[in-house]
């Protein structure tokens, strides 16, 4: 409805019998704005305006879980996954790197695998490694270490 209050002004403009006829391309441009660019424009908008500190404080976040809108902001990382077997191993999240989202279960494929000392440090990598998946329900806990400098 927003839509079409804002391109109401040009539906006569557009539906004009000669302007299809005289000016293919006027009409042509005309026809997509209402129909393609506003409508994206109103999306895309919706979706930072939501996301926005400001909207938050009425508005339910657009991300259904925090899983979601962590991995949604796209930053390399560091990852400490405590499994349940009382195991703990690293791993780096980064360019190459996959976390699921909403509907599906949480899991994460960080594409390069280091092992932990006792004190929870990452030691070594694992020479070889090709990355590991990891799903969130084998987990007690994951931390999150920044990869300043690394993507």
């Amino acid at each position: 409805m927003i839509n079409l209050g804002l391109v109401a002004w040009m539906i006569p403009i557009v539906l004009d019998e000669g302007l299809m006829d005289e000016r293919p391309v006027i009409f042509a441009l005309s026809s997509t704005a209402m129909l393609v660019i506003v409508p994206a424009f109103l999306g895309v908008l919706t979706f930072v305006v939501r996301r926005s500190s400001w909207a938050t404080r009425w508005f339910q976040h657009p991300m259904p879980t925090a899983w979601d809108f962590l991995f949604s902001q796209r930053s390399a990382f560091w990852v400490l996954f405590h499994l349940r077997n009382g195991q703990r191993i690293g791993g780096f999240f980064g360019r190459e790197s996959y976390a699921s989202s909403y509907p599906i279960g949480a899991e994460i494929y960080v594409e390069n695998v280091w092992r932990v000392d006792e004190n929870g440090r990452f030691a070594e990598n694992v020479e070889g490694n090709a990355g590991m998946i990891i799903r969130y329900a084998d987990c007690h806990m994951m931390e999150f270490y920044r990869a300043e400098g690394r993507s």
